[in-house]
Formats: C-alpha cells, sequence, structure tokens
C-alpha cells in the first residue's frame, strides 16, 4: 500500500506508475498523474498543435514517435488485444455502424442518405429477384456498382449480386443465359 502524495488516499502500488529511471513508484496515484496532465494539456493547447507539426516536418522525431509506439504495442500486445476485444463486446452495434457509413463513402461516395433514398426508391427489395431485403440475413443488402465507372446502379440481394460477379456483368452473356433457359423451360 502506498499514499498518493496529492489525493492523500492509501492505494495498492499497482494504482501507481512506476518510473524507471528512478527504479520506485510515482509519489502520486495514476489517477492524479492524468488528471494534472489533462488539466495541463486543456491549459496548453498550443502544445498538442506543436508537436502534430514537429511529427510531420521533423522527419527524426517521426521515426523516433513511431518506434516508441512500436515498441509499446509490442510490450503490452495482450493487453491491448484484451482492452480492444472489451471495446468490441460494449460498442459492437456502434462500431458496425460507423463501419458500414464509412465503407459506403469510401467505396461507393455515398452518404447514409443517400443509401435511404435509394432503398425507397427500390421499396426495400432487391432489384434482381425482387426479393424484400429486410428478411434476408445473410449476405444482407449489397450496393452494385458498375466496376468500370464506379456507379451505383442499386441495391441487391447476396445471390443476385454474385451471379453478376459469376458473369462479370457481360450483357451478352446473361442474354445468353435467358434464351438457354427459356427454351429448356419444362412449359
Amino acid at each position: 500500500m502506498k499514499i498518493c502524495t496529492e489525493c492523500k488516499r492509501e492505494l495498492p502500488e499497482d494504482l501507481f506508475y512506476w518510473r524507471k529511471p528512478y527504479n520506485r513508484y510515482d509519489s502520486k496515484c495514476k489517477e492524479c498523474v492524468l488528471k494534472n496532465c489533462k488539466k495541463w494539456r486543456d491549459e496548453n493547447p498550443e502544445h498538442k498543435t506543436l508537436r502534430r507539426e514537429r511529427y510531420h516536418t521533423d522527419e527524426e522525431y517521426n521515426k523516433r514517435i513511431k518506434k516508441n509506439n512500436r515498441d509499446y504495442n509490442r510490450r503490452h500486445k495482450d493487453k491491448i488485444r484484451e482492452k480492444n476485444k472489451e471495446y468490441v463486446k460494449t460498442h459492437g452495434q456502434e462500431l458496425r455502424a460507423y463501419k458500414r457509413r464509412h465503407d459506403m463513402k469510401i467505396k461507393y461516395n455515398m452518404t447514409p442518405e443517400d443509401f435511404d433514398k435509394l432503398w425507397e426508391s427500390q421499396d426495400g427489395k432487391c432489384l434482381g429477384c425482387n426479393i424484400d431485403l429486410t428478411f434476408k440475413v445473410k449476405g444482407g443488402c449489397i450496393v452494385d456498382h458498375d466496376h468500370k465507372t464506379g456507379k451505383v446502379r442499386g441495391l441487391l440481394c447476396n445471390n443476385c449480386n454474385a451471379g453478376l460477379g459469376f458473369l462479370k456483368d457481360d450483357l451478352t452473356v446473361l442474354r445468353n443465359l435467358t434464351n438457354y433457359l427459356e427454351a429448356h423451360s419444362g412449359s
């Protein structure tokens, strides 16, 4: 047990940072140290800007920071993995929503509002097989786009999108297969 010099609480030693150069625990608990750091950062916002500028202009500084980050991540790999797992457990739904919005913006230059308009214009149905996309669980709703131009064409179910992909969006093959099915239908 150790007494924090700032908050005067008696706490277990693991709630104090270990100071390697001095070969001892810090005199202030982690909570007080972090509180003081935040207070200092709030009072000195220009310091963050200076560090950011230095990071982008000073190559040696940049390399040192990256090396320190890699070393830290290597040493604390298990701790970071556990923390990330816990975060995903508690924020999984938000993360998935964010990833979906981000992917839509990057892949298709599409906002959630654009997606909603497209959804409403199709009445929530696949443009290929007319299945109700709200009840489609596996694969869900796919944003179909022209791979050459990147232009969004519509929303499809996973099966219709895979079919187009296997046919490589070739209209000739699609027409030939349509004719083939019509010629060999049982009626």
